[in-house]
């Protein structure tokens, strides 16, 4: 009796001591429905997941261990993780004014706004960038096009058209003295001033450009003088040119595999085309600058616009466009970045200003997500499983889709080359089989011919 007594006693500390050490979080936590790939709820079983929901489990781990030793806050904590409550964000934000939830989870923006409202940060552990955004049936050509106008005069930098305006004059200054030094021993250049200059001129350029065709070439002494003095000069200058035309096309921020709409340029690139954004700090600070922007409700309905073709250009987060393109079986594919994020904001946990036992919590948060950052390895795992590329920005997506394009070009040239070619041995077999009957034909005449005398 004495050793079950024992036993007992052991059950029932054992199970006290469970219940103080695995207590459930008081904490109220709220976070947003349905806002890819940061947030997403489960239809069926109501679980959430994202990355939102990975970085606060990781942070909620981090919190545990740094109240051990407040006794008010360690209550609050606890040791096992609260259960998470569905609310919006405008429901959030006014819950944590009022103080009936802790904390909010929803990639909620810091503002200045918003801190002025009584809702207080955490160290921010995301930068959402922003970019503009088109779907791949609308512009899809664009990038190819701006590769192919770089190859357009009127792109190439100031000093290629220095370059090219100088070789155009030094070759028009030495046609007149080749000129003068060949049109009295020498026919191939006229002797009259108009046509014997263009003759002149035809020269120098030939000759600078070491094309060399050789339909006209100095004899006399002077002019094979000169004409080495512009050999050498002539192809200095054209070097030039083709340093400048070489630069400009290999030049890193020309050969971005996506510039598309450059929103640093907004008044360029964006004010011909309709815009849409479901961010209402996106449409402010984009309206500032003068480009109307339409406010969609949520994201789903600003997607589902932008492949109707409601608008031509949305502004969203590159991140949940690169997880849409991956994840999303309607819009896998079909969105396309097209240039570098034109700004980024800081996304953190947002806690209201309260007094009591929650009013020195915000402290111990923010250490857990400073604790977070440092995490180097949980963190790129994160951005990696939700954004696939870390800390990238959506590069290599636009990367793919511009080769991808490129591909498109490649067939139509080997499918253009190849028509171009059965076209030439379709006429040149057309060619023969005229050659042989007509070669058929004298043959028969002939033979008709003997026949006859005979």
């Amino acid at each position: 009796s004495g050793t079950m007594r024992w036993l007992w006693l052991a059950i029932v500390f054992g199970s006290q001591l469970d219940a103080g050490t695995c207590s459930k979080s008081k904490l109220k936590v709220a976070i947003c429905p349905d806002n890819p790939p940061y947030a997403i709820q489960d239809s069926d079983t109501g679980a959430f997941r994202g990355f939102d929901v990975a970085v606060w489990g990781s942070v909620y781990r981090n919190l545990v261990p740094l109240t051990v030793n407040n006794t008010v806050l360690r209550d609050l904590v606890g040791s096992e993780p609260p259960d998470l409550i569905s609310q919006d964000v405008a429901e959030i934000l006014a819950n944590l004014k009022s103080g009936e939830i802790d904390i909010g989870i929803c990639n909620l923006f810091v503002t200045s706004e918003r801190i002025l409202e009584g809702i207080d940060f955490t160290p921010a552990y995301v930068a959402s960038s922003f970019a503009a955004v088109v779907t791949s049936g609308h512009e899809a050509w664009l990038p190819i096009w701006r590769v192919l106008r770089r190859f357009s005069f009127t792109s190439f930098p100031p000093w290629a058209h220095f370059s090219a305006a100088l070789i155009i004059i030094a070759a028009f200054a030495f046609g007149h003295i080749i000129w003068l030094l060949e049109r009295q021993k020498n026919p191939q250049f006229a002797v009259s001033y108009g046509k014997g200059i263009m003759d002149g001129f035809w020269y120098a350029i030939v000759s600078a450009t070491t094309v060399g065709y050789g339909d006209k070439v100095t004899i006399t002494l002077a002019g094979k003088f000169a004409s080495v003095v512009w050999l050498l000069l002539g192809t200095f200058l054209a070097a030039l040119f083709y340093a400048a035309v070489t630069v400009n096309l290999l030049d890193t921020d020309a050969m971005e595999p996506y510039r598309g709409f450059n929103v640093d340029d907004i008044p360029e690139d964006l004010h011909p085309h309709r815009v849409a954004t479901a961010i209402p700090q996106l449409k402010q600070m984009i309206e500032r600058q003068g480009v109307p922007v339409t406010l969609y409700a949520d994201r789903a309905g600003l997607f589902a616009g932008l492949v109707a073709n409601e608008f031509e250009v949305a502004l969203e987060q590159a991140e949940t466009v690169q997880f849409l393109n991956a994840q999303n079986h309607v819009l896998r594919g079909r969105l396309i970045v097209t240039g570098p994020p034109f700004t980024t904001i800081d996304a953190a946990f947002a806690v209201g200003r309260q007094t009591g036992a929650r009013a020195g919590f915000l402290e111990p948060l923010s250490k857990a997500v400073m604790v977070y950052l440092t995490q180097w390895e949980e963190r790129q795992a994160h951005l990696s499983d939700w954004f696939g590329l870390g800390e990238e920005s959506g590069r290599a997506e636009e990367r793919r889709v511009f080769e991808g394009q490129l591909s498109r070009l490649n067939v139509l040239g080997i499918a253009v080359f190849a028509t171009l070619i059965l076209g030439w041995g379709f006429v040149l077999f057309l060619e023969r089989r005229a050659k042989h009957r007509t070669r058929q034909s004298i043959t028969c005449f002939r033979r008709l011919l003997q026949l006859s005398t005979k």
